[in-house]
């Protein structure tokens, strides 16, 4: 018992040494100063704290940037099949630009054109295999496509890659590119 008093004691006098100005409620700033000289680490606490929680928030973000963007993709699948060109409108950004499977190049305009265009009637739209490759305010998602459907009565299924291009703009993840690629059968 005598062991755990004396350990006490130590450690009660090692903590008026530390900071002896705050422990008598005296302000002396040179002598809180002259401490903090004599314990650099003080100096050095905050700044190892910041990064070492610094990157999780980023990490944090990241990942949550990540997740807004693949429901983006995803939404996208259920825009084409609900023909909702109003929505897709909201997610594309106004320079948006589309290389379709066969080659066409389709401004935004021509993109919601299609979409709005009923005589194409999806039956499945679906994104698998997606892969974000980030660079700043720029993510890349490259994945697989599956589509069938029928286009003015004309049965149609299409398998492929697409590459989309999102930017942050304003806080909103915005699509400026997309690409889309056959797989050979």
């Amino acid at each position: 018992m005598e062991e755990i008093h004396e350990k006490n004691r130590t450690l009660r006098k090692w903590r008026a040494n530390r900071l002896p100005s705050l422990q008598t409620g005296a302000c002396d700033s040179d002598e809180f100063l002259r401490g903090m000289e004599k314990r650099p680490m003080r100096r050095v606490w905050p700044c190892i704290l910041v990064l070492v929680f610094l990157p999780g928030a980023i990490c944090s973000q990241s990942a949550n940037d990540e997740f807004k963007i693949i429901a983006l993709e995803n939404l996208w699948n259920q825009m084409q099949l609900h023909h909702d060109a109003g929505a897709m409108e909201k997610i594309l950004d106004p320079d948006f630009v589309l290389t379709d499977y066969d080659g066409a190049v389709l401004s935004k305009a021509q993109f919601l054109a299609a979409i709005r265009d009923v005589s194409d009637q999806l039956t499945v739209e679906v994104s698998e295999d997606m892969k974000l490759h980030r660079h700043g305010d720029t993510v890349v998602v490259t994945g697989a496509t599956h589509e069938k459907g029928t286009n003015k009565g004309k049965h149609y299924e299409h398998r492929g890659r697409f590459t989309d291009t999102w930017i942050l703009k304003n806080g909103e993840w915005l699509c400026v590119a997309s690409h889309l690629g056959l797989l050979s059968k």
